[in-house]
Order: structure tokens, then C-alpha cells, then sequence
């Protein structure tokens, strides 16, 4: 695993979980673990602030789309299709795992669509908008 301080930006520690809790606390959604850290040079002190990153499973074969093609459109989770060049169209999605801001899509798009990832949320505007102007 791999754990960053605030005091070293640019160094990467390895650790390996030692110990972990038996139960998740419900209220703050957290786990007690002791995470035993290769201490290199002494540079890591009591009290330090500490980020780690777990290594989970990997998703092989599946679509993934990042954070920011994602939208809420009327209570659905929806991404803007790019049908032809300037012509775009909502797809309603149903989504799985999220690793790293990558999100599994189980349903309602297909490999080798076109989908707005920067700039959806002025498309949703734009669409809102002209639901409103309309009689």
C-alpha cells in the first residue's frame, strides 16, 4: 500500500496492514486498522497526518467512465451521448463500482459511444433551460 504525508508531497511510504478492526463504525463509516510503515531515514513522526491508498480489485473488460461525464437529470444518474457532432442526447445509466473516480457502467451505454465528459454540466443547463421555455 501506498502512504503519502503532508511533510514529504513528493515521497511515497510502503506499508502493509497489520492489524485490522473487527467492525465498520456506523456513524463515521471508518474502520480502525495499524498499518505497519517502512520508516525510512526516521522521517515519519507521531502525530503526522497520513494518507494510504488500498489497493482493491481490479475491474478487466468492463466500461468505466470518469466522475465528470456524470449528471442528475430528473432523480436518474444520465451521461450526454454524442450521437453525431453537435447533436447530443441523454442516456439514463445504471452504474456498479467506483474505483478512483471511474465509474462501472452495467447499463444504458455501449462500447465505442462518444459521451461529453468535460462540459456536461452546461448541456444539462442548456437542456433544463429549454425545458422551461417550452409551453
Amino acid at each position: 500500500m501506498a502512504i503519502h504525508v503532508l511533510s514529504y508531497p513528493a515521497e511515497t511510504f510502503t506499508g502493509a496492514v497489520a492489524v485490522a478492526g473487527q467492525s465498520v463504525d456506523e456513524t463515521t463509516r471508518t474502520l480502525e486498522a495499524r498499518i505497519e510503515v517502512e520508516n525510512r531515514d526516521a522521517k515519519l513522526k507521531p502525530g503526522m497526518f497520513a494518507t494510504a491508498s488500498l489497493p482493491t480489485e481490479r475491474i478487466d473488460n468492463q466500461l468505466l467512465i470518469p466522475d465528470g461525464a456524470l449528471q442528475t437529470i430528473s432523480g436518474l444518474t444520465c451521461v450526454f451521448v454524442e450521437d453525431q457532432p453537435g447533436k447530443y442526447r441523454v442516456a439514463t445509466v445504471r452504474l456498479g463500482r467506483e474505483i478512483d473516480g471511474q465509474h462501472q457502467v452495467l447499463e444504458g451505454l455501449e462500447d465505442g459511444m462518444r459521451i461529453v465528459v468535460s462540459g456536461a454540466f452546461v448541456l444539462k443547463s442548456e437542456l433544463l433551460k429549454a425545458s422551461m421555455e417550452e409551453p
